[in-house]
C-alpha cells in the first residue's frame, strides 16, 4: 500500500506515513492511526510512532493520551499514568485525560486516587460522566464504603439507559453488604425484568440466590 501524501510504501490499513503524517498534524489523522494499531492490537507500533510525533509536537496533549492508552493496553499503568498526567498538563480542562489516569490508578488497586481523577471528570464534564460514575462506584464498593457506591450506581441507573441493569445489580450488591435484603431483592428483580443478556443474567440469578438465603 503506498502513501496517500507521497507514495511510499507503507501498512496496508494506514493511509499516510508517518512523515506526512506529521507534517500535516492533523488531528483527524493521528484518530486513524490510532484506531488502526489499536484494532490490530499493535501497540508497540503506536507508542512507536506517538513518541517520534510528541518528538515534533511536544505541546500536543492528544498525543501524549493516544501514547498513553496504548502503554494501558500493555499494562504498563506506571508509564500510562506518565502520558496522561503530561496531557493533563497540557490540556488540564481534557476530562478524557482524568478518566484515563483513574483508570490505570483502579488498575494498580490505588482507589482514592482513582476517586479522585473521577471526580474531577464529573466536575469538567458533568453533562458526560455516566460510566465514570460506574468506575467512581466500584472504586467505593471495593473500599467497602457501600453507601457512596450505591449512590453513584443510582446515579448510573437515572442517567445511563444502556447501563440500568449493571447499575441494578452492583447496586443490589451495595445493599446485600449493608444488611438491606429486601432492597437488594427488588434491585436484582428488577434487573431481571429488564431482560438481560446472558452473562448478566447468569451473575444476577446467582446474587439472587445468595440475597434469599440471607436471615
Amino acid at each position: 500500500m503506498k502513501c496517500t501524501c507521497c507514495g511510499k510504501d507503507i501498512i496496508e490499513g494506514l493511509e499516510l506515513c508517518l512523515e506526512c503524517c506529521s507534517k500535516k498534524n492533523d488531528p483527524q489523522d493521528y484518530d486513524k492511526r490510532f484506531n488502526y494499531y489499536t484494532d490490530n492490537k499493535q501497540y508497540d507500533e503506536a507508542i512507536f510512532d506517538f513518541s517520534k510525533l510528541i518528538e515534533i509536537y511536544p505541546e500536543n496533549g492528544s498525543i501524549y493520551n493516544f501514547r498513553g492508552i496504548c502503554y494501558y493496553y500493555k499494562e504498563q499503568y506506571d508509564d500510562a499514568i506518565a502520558d496522561f498526567t503530561m496531557a493533563i498538563v497540557l490540556e488540564p480542562e481534557e476530562s478524557i485525560n482524568y478518566n484515563w489516569r483513574g483508570i490505570c490508578y483502579f488498575r494498580k488497586e490505588l482507589y482514592d486516587d482513582a476517586i479522585t481523577e473521577y471526580t474531577k471528570s464529573i466536575v469538567l464534564n458533568p453533562d458526560d460522566s455516566t460510566s465514570v460514575y460506574y468506575w467512581r462506584g466500584i472504586c467505593y464498593f471495593n473500599k467497602k464504603q457501600y453507601d457512596k457506591a450505591a449512590s453513584d450506581f443510582t446515579l448510573l441507573i437515572d442517567l445511563y439507559p444502556k447501563g440500568v441493569v449493571t447499575g441494578y445489580f452492583w447496586r443490589s450488591r451495595c445493599y446485600r453488604l449493608n444488611g438491606q435484603k429486601e432492597s437488594a431483592i427488588n434491585d436484582l428483580e428488577t434487573a431481571l425484568s429488564l431482560k438481560p443478556d446472558n452473562n448478566e443474567l447468569a451473575r444476577i440469578e446467582e446474587e439472587l440466590e445468595i440475597v434469599k438465603a440471607m436471615p
